[in-house]
């Protein structure tokens, strides 16, 4: 009775519906580059989008050179803020191709066409309303997140702009179509570099001849803002543009091919029961739903498509070739300096206006010279010669003119320097910077071709950000030559991939190719009893849809509703009570052989097959009475290797405070810390001391000491994301537990004002109690906010006798224990003492000759070198221990030497200290000091310009009129470090610091300016008295300007002016060479300097007289305290 119902072969309405006409190809014989006014307007349309494009891409180098000027004078801008403004349209860009391109093939072209130029539009207001009030890097980062919304509306337009001409385009003219819109690209930076130096030209005046460089800030408005007026002009065409025939018709074919699978599926109900005909009314819901579930799953749609290799190897094609042409494509023109410099339009100089019209002027050049031809020999030849052919020409002739770059980078001529740049500019356009934008709009079907294309150019952009972001990294490391090699090898390997992976797409329609291999899909589903698959191997391409393991059986074309429905619906039944796990990882048996089934099946077998617990031995039990064997050494486990292998450094941390070595103030007996850590409520607090001084250690007792969950980071390595993770992360334990969490951060002070702003609201409620590590002074390098809610505590400096503590500690803790056949000693030895007083570990033993070649003179030597650093300490015994026991001692103390870096920190307090220590030994006339500090500094390899010019300021500030040579020697000696530079330069300097400190000493002209300043500051309103007034014509005559002005030339004897205003007269400044009545007089200080001056004896002649004034006796004292202070 089956065999007389026959299944029917339903074959799709809209299947030809799609096919392009051929009356169209037939009666249109215009070339393809000429176009009709349907054609023209779309162009418009679509093409504008890709001028506002490059127009907003490109335009960003020359707005941050304004920015400079603007909030910089003129410098480069924060590296971290300026990689943020240049990359964020590129980062925005990836997130609006995937957006853009999934939601126009899943909601319709008409329905998101038009919301992309709108992201667009509302960004760029954005950018351009930025109040300057907020300071440099708030504009800087204002402007920043704004170009990653102008970037999502920018990626946006790629899919978009793409799949609307795609759609619409006849096959004989689609490529050239397209890239006629992608063109615009070439225009768009053009006319960008044109309008920034139209702008600059009309601020000429303002900026290059009165100096008004603050108004560049209005220049780079005006030049953003322009490209609001194509954005307004087309917005309302793309918003009304309707929805396109050929989608149209493919969302119909969709719907068609639905209903053909649920009558198909009816069928075979009828067919397996016809006795329950009745019930199909019931079964039609159930198919109805699968009717509207298929027509929803796009998205699985697509993951089902590419599930196939044929068309998975397509996407690989298009994205990896777009990648790999970005990086080259992008990596030189967003860093078109090296390029600008090479042609002579760097805009070296100090002229802000020269220097931004220069540049400018060199981006149209390189524009003109490469982009726009290459787009349009593109136009002319894309038809006859083909994408494949022109996209890997494109590849090797732009790698040819990048090899000569890169090999002749720096002895090119610069009229050849701009051939190859240009040559090579046009091979990236008639190439394949134009050709991967077509190519997913040609090899794609219309239901996926939007976010195809949105995929390959999220890929592009992917390669933009990565050369962007490492060209300058990697130019200053190995060289723009090099770089520019890497170019090369990204091209040659695009041309490989465009031969392997991609075909030639000139006439191909791919919703034909797709029709018919969706045909033949389902003819052999209906030639071969509709193969079926089970549907936990789906999951394996489409598993983002579901974590519900299902093995139930159903039909291939069902599968996306089955999976959609909760895998309810669509279920193929079996009549076999039992299902095997092997049964379940095999398809229903068809045609093919089952051997190879078999065959096919066995790797999914391993994926797939559940793992079994087998049942664990019972314990052994052991008879009472007997002796146990010795229990053999535990085997190292994975922990324990990694701890064997870490420097000794961290082996040998302490884990008790009694095992602490050092900061007695903090840890010992009876102090503060040490109450705190015991009670454990420590709160938040600042561990504030040199490298090595056991800061970490501190913070790990002190998490130790608590029941605290201890979280430790490095703002070395850590970022704002990752506190936030960890203070959420405490936050909860917080409230679902009552654990604290106690925040180890080391070196905090690398955190910006930003990220210490974070801590603010999670350590004041009480969150997370925060142990901050720093080496920096905390005053200068904290937030105020921050620093005023943690205790600092200040950790000194470890002495050497403290070092060799620790030294001997690590010693006897490396000493390996006795066997236990050894005889034990008689009595034990003692142990190391500690001449600091700080306590040892726990019943130390004394090291023996297990390591020799570790003496006292070597224990020194290392603790000196160390200079308090016990880390640094224990690495160079470490050293030690590792050399070899027959290695001279001589030796050994040598290369410890050469091992130690300087301590001299340039950035940090050392610099600052030492400065101000030889400043104040030269103002003290310590000569000894001076030439002490002076040379801490240059041995530390400290820049010999930097003590000049301090050595400059002392010839001012304290020698001053007391030896007004002082000065040009000061200024002599800078310009000779200058000049001959070091060592050489040594000599001069310790020349000046010995004239220096030699020198008489006097501040009045310091002191005096310094008075007038504070007047200054308070007069701010106060007139020029009238008799000194500059009294240049008649009318001021007349009004009295100058008026009873004596010309103290003219007198042969002195006269009297009123200098200074009325509120100010008789006020004395600058006091006279004898007036001491200002100075302090201290009677202590006297007598020790004194002492000291007379070798330690009390110094003969001092008269002592009673009362508000001590005077001396007329003898040689005076004169002498009178130099000395």
């Amino acid at each position: 009775m089956s065999a007389e119902v026959e299944r029917p072969t339903v074959v799709p309405a809209a299947s030809n519906r799609l096919v392009a006409g051929l009356e169209e190809c037939e009666t249109d014989d215009r070339a393809p580059y000429v176009l009709n006014k349907s054609e023209l307007r779309l162009l418009a349309i679509a093409g504008i989008g890709f001028f506002l494009d490059a127009y907003d891409l490109f335009i960003i180098n020359q707005v941050a050179l304004m920015l400079q000027f603007r909030y910089y004078g003129g410098q480069h801008l924060p590296s971290g803020l300026e990689g943020f403004i240049k990359a964020g349209a590129n980062i925005g860009s990836v997130i609006g191709q995937f957006l853009f391109g999934y939601l126009a093939d899943a909601f319709g072209r008409k329905a998101v066409y038009g919301k992309e130029l709108m992201t667009i539009i509302f960004a760029t207001i954005m950018c351009i309303a930025v109040p300057a009030y907020l300071g440099s890097e708030g504009v800087l980062i204002w402007v920043g997140v704004f170009r990653i919304i102008l970037g999502i509306g920018v990626g946006g337009d790629y899919p978009m702009s793409a799949s609307i001409t795609g759609d619409r385009a006849s096959l004989r003219k689609r490529g050239t179509m397209l890239i006629y819109v992608f063109a615009n690209q070439g225009w768009g930076s053009f006319v960008g570099s044109l309008m920034t130096m139209t702008v600059l030209a009309c601020f000429k005046k303002a900026i290059d001849t009165n100096g008004q460089v603050y108004k560049v800030d209005a220049v780079w408005r005006i030049v953003v803002g322009l490209s609001l007026i194509p954005a307004f002009g087309t917005l309302y065409q793309r918003l009304t543009l309707p929805e396109s025939t050929r989608f149209s018709k493919t969302r119909n074919a969709e719907a068609d091919e639905a209903q053909v699978d649920v009558e198909e599926k009816e069928l075979d109900i009828k067919k397996e029961e016809p006795a329950t005909a009745s019930n199909s009314s019931a079964s039609g819901v159930p198919a109805q739903s699968e009717v509207e579930l298929k027509k929803k799953a796009h998205i699985h749609e697509f993951l089902s498509y590419l599930s196939e290799w044929r068309h998975a190897k397509l996407l690989i094609g298009t994205a990896l070739s777009w990648f790999l042409v970005d990086i080259a494509f992008y990596g030189i023109n967003l860093n078109t300096s090296v390029v600008l410099q090479q042609i002579g339009f760097d805009g070296a100089g100090n002229n802000a206006w020269h220097k931004m019209f220069r540049i400018a002027t060199g981006n149209l050049i390189i524009t003109a010279l490469g982009f726009v031809p290459g787009y349009y020999v593109t136009v002319l030849t894309v038809e006859w010669l083909g994408r494949k052919f022109i996209q890997i020409q494109g590849f090797i002739m732009s790698s040819v003119f990048l090899a000569i770059l890169a090999a002749k980078f720096h002895t090119l001529s610069t009229p050849a320097f701009i051939v190859c740049f240009a040559l090579m500019q046009f091979f990236f356009n008639f190439g394949a910077n134009a050709t991967t934008y077509m190519y997913p709009a040609e090899l794609f079907p219309t239901r996926y071709r939007a976010f195809a294309h949105g995929i390959s150019a999220a890929s592009g952009k992917a390669g933009a950000i990565l050369a962007s972001l490492a060209f300058n990294a990697l130019s200053k490391k190995i060289g723009t030559p090099a770089v520019m090699w890497i170019f090369v090898g990204c091209n040659l390997f695009g041309a490989f991939v465009t031969f392997v992976c991609l075909p030639e797409v000139k006439g191909r329609d791919p919703d034909a190719i797709e029709l018919e291999e969706r045909r033949v899909a389902r003819e052999n589903a209906r030639l071969y009893g509709a193969a079926d698959f089970h549907c936990f191997v789906r999951r394996l391409v489409i598993h983002v849809v579901s974590s519900v393991e299902c093995f139930e059986s159903v039909l291939n074309e069902n599968i996306d509703a089955h999976i959609l429905s909760g895998c309810k619906i669509g279920v193929e039944r079996n009549t076999s009570p039992k299902r095997s796990t092997k049964s379940d990882l095999k398809s229903t048996p068809s045609r093919t052989s089952k051997s190879n089934k078999k065959r096919k099946a066995a790797p999914l077998a391993a994926i797939f097959q559940p793992k079994r617990s087998s049942p664990s031995p019972p314990p052994v039990q052991r008879e009472p009475g007997l002796d146990d064997t010795p229990t053999p050494k535990r085997a190292k486990t994975s922990k324990d290797r990694l701890a064997d292998v870490a420097p000794l450094a961290e082996r040998m941390r302490p884990k008790t405070l009694d095992d602490l070595v050092g900061q007695e103030h903090l840890v010992g007996k009876g102090s503060l810390l040490r109450g705190l850590m015991e009670s454990g409520s420590t709160g938040s607090m600042i561990f504030w001391g040199p490298p090595g001084s056991g800061k970490t250690t501190l913070a790990r007792l002190l998490a130790s000491h608590t029941s605290a969950a201890f979280t430790e980071l490095s703002a070395t390595s850590s970022g704002a994301s990752e506190v936030r993770s960890v203070f959420e992360s405490a936050k909860s334990q917080l409230k679902l537990t009552g654990r604290r969490t106690i925040l180890f951060v080391d070196e905090i002070q690398r955190f910006n004002k930003a990220q210490q702003d974070l801590f603010l609201p999670y350590v004041e409620n009480g969150w997370i109690e925060l142990v901050g590590a720093t080496t920096e002074n905390p005053s200068f390098k904290l937030n105020g906010a921050l620093l005023s809610r943690c205790r600092v505590f200040v950790l000194e400096k470890l002495t050497d006798e403290q070092i060799e503590t620790i030294l001997l500690q690590a010693l006897c803790r490396l000493e390996p224990p006795a066997p236990s056949s050894t005889k034990p000693p008689s009595s034990p030895p003692p142990p190391p003492s500690s001449r600091s007083g700080s306590p040892l570990l726990s019943q130390p033993v004394q090291p023996s000759s297990q390591y020799p070649q570790v003496t006292s003179r070597i224990l020194a030597s290392i603790a000196s070198l160390a200079a308090g650093d016990a880390r640094t300490a224990l690495s160079l015994l470490e050293l030690v221990i590792s050399a070899p026991a027959s290695i001279v001692e001589e030796k050994l103390l040598e290369s410890l030497k050469r091992s130690v870096s300087s301590r001299y920190d340039r950035s940090g307090e050392d610099r600052y200290d030492m400065i101000s220590a030889l400043h104040k030994s030269l103002r003290g006339s310590d000569g000894s000091a001076a030439m002490y500090w002076l040379a801490r500094m240059l041995t530390a390899g400290e820049d010999p310009l930097y003590i000049a010019r301090r050595l400059i300021v002392v010839a001012s500030e304290d020698v001053g009129l007391a030896d007004n040579s002082a000065l040009p020697l000061a200024i002599a000696t800078y310009t000779a470090c200058q000049t001959i530079g070091m060592p050489e330069c040594r000599i001069n300097l310790a020349h000046c610091v010995a004239f220096l400190a030699e020198a008489p000493k006097s501040t009045r002209s310091y002191e005096a300016y310094n008075k007038a300043e504070e007047a200054a500051k308070e007069d701010s309103a106060v007139s020029v008295p009238m008799v000194i007034r500059n009294a240049p014509t008649k009318l001021m005559k007349d009004l009295g300007y100058g008026d009873g002005y004596a010309y103290n030339p003219a007198y042969a004897h002195p006269v009297h002016n009123e200098y200074l205003p009325l509120e100010r007269q008789g006020q004395v400044f600058l006091r006279k060479e004898d007036d001491k009545s200002e100075k302090a007089w201290d009677e202590r200080l006297l007598m020790r300097w004194e002492m000291r001056a007379n070798g330690g004896r009390d110094w003969e002649g001092r008269v002592q007289i009673e009362g508000d004034r001590i005077g001396m006796s007329i003898d040689k004292v005076a004169e002498d305290c009178k130099v000395g202070r």
